[in-house]
């Protein structure tokens, strides 16, 4: 009788998150923007376009394949003001999370931010670099 009951239990649960109400969840601004420069020589930065941050999850960066170089990332608020984001490398064919605090330190709510990309070593020559990032990660 025990097992019999434990049956329609099971049964009946099922049938009701079948039926429950679907959620939907939004997704977050992860959608790649295309990035290109010839980084300067003595590592210096250059920026990405400023795109709306919308969580607190990790940035992303893809250095393409068709680099001359690897590169050194790490977010800023548009305005250019640093918000605790270490500079993360990321080789030629490599994809990178970028720890930031950025939605964090602005109260939990959207920000505009952008990366600053920098040769991963100081040479003398300028090196081409390319490749995909946005703001907020999967």
């Amino acid at each position: 009788m025990f097992k019999r009951g434990l049956v329609v239990l099971i049964a009946l649960l099922g049938l009701s998150l079948a039926f429950a109400p679907k959620t939907s969840v939004s997704a977050n601004n992860h959608a790649d923007t295309s990035w290109s420069f010839w980084l300067g020589n003595g590592q210096r930065n250059s920026y990405t376009d400023s795109r709306i941050k919308k969580d607190a999850s990790y940035a992303y960066i893809y250095n393409s394949g068709k680099s001359k170089t690897g590169v050194n990332a790490w977010v800023q608020y548009a305005n250019g003001k640093e918000c605790g984001s270490p500079k993360t490398h990321a080789s030629p064919e490599q994809a990178r999370k970028i720890w930031n605090n950025a939605f964090e330190n602005v109260g939990y709510r959207e920000t505009f931010i952008r990366l600053a990309i920098e040769q991963d070593r100081n040479l003398w020559v300028d090196l081409f670099a390319q490749g995909v990032w946005s703001p907020d990660s999967i």
